[in-house]
């Protein structure tokens, strides 16, 4: 195990997207011990990258073993549904807004409708009701002139006949004098 050497991260895998016409590339980096045989395991029991035959002599007994070239496959496959599951969101939360700003229009155009309706309700009710105050008022108006035209005559006909028996008693006391 001494001989093995520890690569960085870096230098062992390169991941790019699929999408974006890029490829994913392996290291390509030999086995200084085997001669030339591909690197192509990483050992999680002893953070290292090693060869088939290295694994076979130095790592049997380790649990955990990745093969490089399929953890990278999962990992671009994994990318993939990711970026998948990310774009079907993003593509969700746009026809949500979209739908979101529809309803937002369309509550408006209620509530202006609703709100002009009421005000024409109440410009209406404004109308009938000074109209009616204004019937009420004439009516009223009508019925005081007669009334001060009945009193007026009641008050002329007492003068009237005040005079009359102030007459009448003023000679009624020139006769008896």
């Amino acid at each position: 195990m001494k001989s093995h050497q520890i690569l960085k991260t870096s230098e062992n895998l390169r991941c790019s997207d699929k999408r974006m016409n890029s490829t994913l590339v392996l290291h390509s980096q030999r086995c200084e011990v085997h001669h030339g045989k591909l690197v192509d395991i990483f050992c999680q029991d002893h953070n290292e990258v090693c060869c088939g035959a290295c694994v076979i002599i130095y790592h049997s007994s380790c649990l955990h073993k990745l093969y490089i070239p399929k953890e990278a496959k999962d990992a671009d496959v994994m990318k993939e549904a990711k970026d998948a599951v990310i774009i079907h969101m993003c593509s969700e939360r746009r026809h949500l807004f979209a739908n979101l700003k529809a309803q937002k229009s369309n509550l408006s155009s209620q509530i202006t409708k609703s709100t002009n309706k009421i005000i024409n309700h109440f410009k209406t009710l404004e109308s009938n009701l000074l109209s009616e105050l204004e019937d009420k008022v004439t009516t009223i108006e009508e019925d005081v002139q007669l009334d001060i035209n009945d009193t007026d005559k009641v008050i002329s006909t007492l003068q009237h006949e005040n005079r009359l028996l102030s007459k009448h008693i003023a000679e009624t006391f020139k006769v008896n004098s």
